[in-house]
């Protein structure tokens, strides 16, 4: 079966357009730590901040932790900052906080999620 080429490139337009729609719809729902089933205790981690003060995993009890490892060379890593920022400041109140890791360099030249 041949397709003339316009008449593709309106095929996948439309279908790449559906697909974008489509994710925007998505959306997170908060739910209690106790109503996760989580059955395991997160590891230790203790690193300092770019203050150089430390920050132990083990003080942030009872609240949701989302740990990201990043690395300036990775673009995508840097390109997640805006939704990590948004994400920590809809659920701070709720107890949520963000912590960007980056074991590579001493002070990345970028922003930071910081502990809130």
């Amino acid at each position: 079966m041949f397709i003339y080429k316009p008449a593709r490139a309106l095929i996948l337009t439309l279908a790449f357009s559906l697909l974008a729609l489509s994710s925007y719809s998505a959306k997170a729902e908060w739910r209690p730590v106790a109503q996760l089933g989580l059955s395991q205790i997160a590891p230790p981690l203790q690193l300092n901040n770019l203050s150089g003060k430390p920050v132990d995993l083990a003080n942030l009890k009872g609240k949701v932790v989302v740990v990201n490892f990043w690395t300036r060379w990775c673009e995508p890593c840097r390109e997640e900052f805006e939704e990590l920022t948004q994400l920590q400041e809809s659920y701070k109140s709720k107890g949520l906080v963000v912590l960007a890791v980056n074991l590579a360099e001493m002070k990345p030249p970028y922003h930071t999620v910081s502990k809130g």
